[in-house]
């Protein structure tokens, strides 16, 4: 059993229709975590919005958000209801789940992350749709 990770703004967001059914297969046989910024409950929400579901198409949520005010990070809202923190602790957050979850691949549209994962996270960077069909590919080669 592997661990996925995927991120929910920019990719599993997107394109929906492309995620659900593969991770409905997915989640049979591998663990999948979602990771976003905002507040768990702001994931939940928006993730249950656009059709996933919990234990059929994810196991576990991640809020970068949650985590860093549990470490105690300096963090603020701005106008438009956008949790921010200084990079070093935001770029480092996923890096630091994947370490402490053992998450095998991680797929996100944020190039930030990257630099922060522990050697054994493969990362696939999503810049446009040519890349999520990549990714679905990667996905499904999982439970072939």
């Amino acid at each position: 059993m592997k661990k996925i990770g995927i991120d929910l703004h920019g990719v599993l967001s997107d394109y929906p229709v492309k995620f659900l059914p593969v991770l409905n297969k997915l989640c049979k046989t591998h663990e999948v975590h979602v990771l976003s910024g905002p507040p768990s409950q702001e994931v939940l929400n928006e993730m249950f919005d656009l059709g996933y579901r919990w234990r059929t198409h994810f196991h576990f949520t991640f809020s970068v958000v949650d985590h860093l005010k549990f470490l105690g990070v300096k963090m603020w809202e701005d106008d438009k209801n956008t949790w921010w923190a200084g990079r070093e602790h935001w770029w480092s957050s996923k890096g630091n789940y994947c370490q402490e979850k053992g998450i095998e691949l991680l797929i996100d549209n944020s190039i930030g992350y990257k630099d922060y994962l522990p050697e054994f996270t493969k990362f696939v960077f999503i810049k446009d749709e040519r890349d999520i069909d990549k990714a679905i590919k990667l996905l499904e080669k999982l439970y072939e």
